[in-house]
């Protein structure tokens, strides 16, 4: 007999994960994004936007960076329980060719 509590997320299972968060920028999911953002010639800028309940890190980091100057993501100082959760927005120059 299984017990429905062997499915279910504890804070225990949460901090666990936390502790295995992405620490290389290669293997996170946003810098293919940033690639294709920096090589993109009408992407003028790049937002970096941090959930509503963001961690005091990404809160300070939230804002428009010039191309060489975006911080990678994950941000590895996110101390939010789920790791760092934010992305990248390009700011575009031109909308249409």
């Amino acid at each position: 007999m299984s017990s429905q509590s062997e499915n279910q997320t504890t804070p225990t299972d949460t901090a666990k994960a936390a502790d295995q968060r992405i620490t290389d920028f290669s293997q996170h999911p946003a810098a293919e994004a940033l690639e294709r953002f920096r090589a993109n010639p009408r992407v003028a800028k790049i937002r970096l936007i941090v959930p509503h309940d963001a961690c005091p890190t990404c809160r300070q980091l939230e804002g428009e960076y010039e191309k060489d100057e975006v911080p990678d993501l994950p941000l590895l100082d996110c101390s939010h329980p789920l790791g760092c959760r934010s992305f990248y927005e390009p700011k575009l120059e031109e909308i249409f060719p």
